[in-house]
């Protein structure tokens, strides 16, 4: 696990140039100014060190450290087979090639995922500390503390549950439209709650989209959603691992929040993402059965070189095939 540790931290902390937001993190520094103080307190404070220092890649460094850090940690503490949920966590290209790109987001992600290490071990100080850590870095992670009731109560939904909250989410995404709800929600939590500017922030959001197009990656996870419910519901009480069950809740929770969410794609997989990360800790429960095993291996390669291969435009990346290829290295500070 170390060396591939080391592996993705040196391929993530010196590229140049990889991520549509990579140039816009580094002029950020090299500029200053208000870019940099509407960034959350941690990022923030790596930023201005990076810009009184002059060394911009150092951002870069510093963030894939903490990303890949938090990760593998779970990984090595959590998963029954950490070299499984370190193929899945590359393969998926939400989990991954996202991080490249989401970088104060994953950073949130990664701490709260490692939280719930702490979390269901019964060590509070720890796992709030986690969230705490995760608020620091971007103000979206407020939406772990959905965590909070499963780790307090030690309790995962049941089977019959998760199929509900599930199918309602599908219903109210795909067939009633959620768009006006959400808009209403963040309106009305924007003038009352202690978080209203990021209410306000999501308010704002959800009205620029205008009922965006959904995509159609979350009917990939819904399928896998369903394959996990019907294969772990009778016998995930009879697995070596008890947290089975709340990986399966945490996952089918992300899934639902893809359709509730679906009036936009970008909004649904970034707010999903704090739960759809589980899918990492459940794949390796699928080592007793060969051969639903290795299809599943050969789908995550598969949409991993295709990710790869699609093309994508953008001013600061003229040229190139997407944000990711030709790759290309920075080791000078």
């Amino acid at each position: 696990m170390f060396f591939l540790f080391l592996l993705f931290f040196v391929f993530c902390g010196f590229r140049y140039g990889v991520g549509w937001d990579y140039f816009n993190y580094a002029n950020t520094i090299k500029n200053g100014g208000w870019r940099i103080e509407r960034t959350e307190f941690l990022v923030r404070q790596l930023n201005i060190f990076c810009e009184n220092h002059g060394y911009a890649q150092f951002f870069f460094v510093a963030t894939s450290f903490f990303i890949i850090l938090l990760f593998f940690l779970m990984f090595y503490l959590d998963s029954r087979a950490p070299v499984i949920s370190v193929f899945v966590f590359l393969c998926i290209p939400t989990f991954f090639l996202n991080s490249l790109v989401l970088i104060r987001y994953f950073m949130a992600v990664s701490a709260v995922f490692l939280s719930l290490h702490f979390g269901y071990k019964k060590q509070y100080i720890p796992y709030f500390a986690l969230l705490l850590v995760a608020f620091l870095c971007h103000r979206a992670s407020v939406f772990g503390l959905i965590t909070v009731p499963f780790v307090l109560l030690k309790k995962e939904f049941s089977f019959k549950t998760n199929l509900i909250l599930f199918i309602t989410c599908f219903v109210l995404g795909t067939v009633v439209g959620s768009f006006s709800l959400f808009s209403s929600v963040f309106s009305f939590f924007a003038d009352t709650s202690l978080f209203g500017e990021l209410f306000e922030s999501g308010e704002q959001y959800v009205q620029d989209t205008g009922g965006a197009n959904f995509s159609k990656t979350p009917y990939v996870f819904a399928l896998i959603n369903l394959i996990n419910l019907f294969t772990f519901h009778k016998n995930n009480q009879n697995e070596s691992d008890p947290l089975l069950g709340h990986y399966v809740t945490m996952y089918n929770i992300g899934c639902s929040l893809m359709f509730l969410l679906s009036f936009n794609a970008i909004f649904a997989n970034r707010l999903s993402l704090f739960f759809t990360i589980f899918l990492t800790l459940i794949v390796p429960f699928y080592k007793k059965n060969t051969l639903p095993q290795m299809a599943l291996y050969a789908i995550c390669l598969f949409v991993f070189f295709y990710e790869l291969t699609i093309k994508a435009s953008h001013p600061l990346f003229i040229g190139r095939q997407n944000c990711w290829l030709p790759y290309m290295m920075n080791f000078s500070f």
